[in-house]
């Protein structure tokens, strides 16, 4: 496929993956969420159906399960809290907001827009009351920490922290003397990677593996979060049985440290 046909078929599929999002209820889907429906339609011979189109994103959606960093929203980031029964749970807050129980209750709200109640307990830990809890809490027994229309958080709350999306910002803040930053592709990947290597180094399938295991080091070492790994360098770790899958039929690179990088690397011209 020609560069400039190449170009405009993946800018079709990113309007359409954003347009379909929309309609599931992501109207600000977190970049990765885009990046992975955008890839669903970019290699299907079908997206161009409108009813297939459909289907390839809402199997896209699927897959990934809710993630709250999906409905993400500027000035928003992710909180994580525990109780004295649930030790770990998330829900969403305004950067400049401390008020737990409010986003306690609008993370749910948000959640039951495209999600259900099992969702709620998934990410949240919190679920509807039965009638002898209600009357617990009517009775003011905190055993139970109640959030809004009928849901309820058990145990007592231990602390909470405000997370960082990600971490590294640029690549060119982990640059050493003499190095630079170059561009390349993936068969399993439409979007533009990039990855540090050195400036008398030349662009080689092979220069950019070893290039790939160096600046996933000193992304690690710099605090980056797999987040930021997959980001720049579209490795991530594997984790289900999907992923597994994967390193069993297809082909993919393993960076290190655990990570991989699906696909044939591919220069960019």
């Amino acid at each position: 496929m020609a560069p400039g046909v190449e170009n405009t078929s993946l800018s079709m599929c990113v309007q359409e993956a954003a347009f379909k999002l929309g309609e599931a209820g992501y109207e600000n889907p977190s970049q990765e969420l885009l990046e992975e429906a955008t890839k669903a339609l970019y290699f299907s011979e079908t997206f161009i159906n409108e009813d297939a189109a459909c289907d390839l994103v809402e199997m896209v959606i699927e897959d990934r399960g809710l993630r709250l960093e999906d409905i993400l929203e500027d000035g928003e980031v992710l909180v994580e809290y525990g109780t004295t029964v649930i030790p770990q749970a998330h829900c969403i807050m305004a950067k400049e907001s401390d008020d737990l129980m409010n986003a306690l209750a609008e993370t749910i709200d948000r959640i039951l827009l495209i999600g259900d109640e099992g969702d709620v307990s998934e990410i949240m830990g919190a679920r509807r009351a039965n009638d002898a809890e209600m009357d617990a809490l009517a009775e003011n027994d905190e055993e139970f920490i109640e959030i809004d229309d009928g849901y309820i958080l058990p145990g007592y709350m231990a602390g909470m922290k405000k997370l960082e999306a990600r971490r590294i910002k640029s690549l060119a803040d982990l640059l050493f003397l003499d190095d630079r930053i170059v561009e390349f592709r993936t068969t399993a990947y439409p979007f533009p990677l990039h990855c540090i290597i050195g400036e008398k180094k030349a662009v080689t399938v092979g220069n950019i593996k070893a290039a790939l295991s160096v600046t996933l080091g000193r992304m690690l070492g710099s605090g980056a979060t797999e987040a930021d790994v997959r980001h720049f360098l579209g490795a991530f770790i594997p984790k289900d049985e999907k992923h597994k899958f994967m390193m069993t039929h297809d082909s993919y690179y393993d960076v290190g440290l655990g990570y991989i990088l699906p696909g044939e690397i591919l220069l960019s011209e």
